[in-house]
């Protein structure tokens, strides 16, 4: 109850600090809408090998950080080339061309929370 008293001149929250969460909320909406902008190979490596899934997109989170991919997830370095060699292996995804990444991306961040929802 203290805490409530505090005054501060700070704001709680601004819309500036939110927007990127509000941006890739209403992306991540428009996407869940449209079944067809789906890519089916990222849908299947999502559904049959999930760990793979969410070490692509760690990569893809930490701009192809492997060591930062591998401290997040707790594995090591090793085990994250693995997983992402295996995960490439099962799509088609050029890693040098930004929309393929972005697109990527969101379909994968989408993907693991719905099914990690589904559980």
């Amino acid at each position: 109850e203290a805490a409530l008293t505090v005054p501060s001149t700070e704001p709680v929250l601004t819309f500036d600090s939110i927007r990127p969460t509000l941006v890739a909320s209403q992306i991540e909406n428009y996407l869940g809408e449209q079944p067809e902008l789906h890519d089916r190979l990222l849908a299947d490596l999502i559904a049959s090998d999930p760990s793979s899934a969410r070490t692509l997109l760690g990569l893809l989170d930490t701009g192809s950080d492997v060591a930062r991919v591998a401290s997040q997830t707790g594995v090591h370095p090793t085990t994250v080339r693995y997983r992402l060699r295996r995960a490439l292996a099962s799509v088609e995804l050029d890693l040098s061309d930004p929309d393929a990444r972005l697109a990527a991306q969101v379909q994968l961040r989408y993907g693991l929370r719905a099914a990690s929802k589904e559980r």
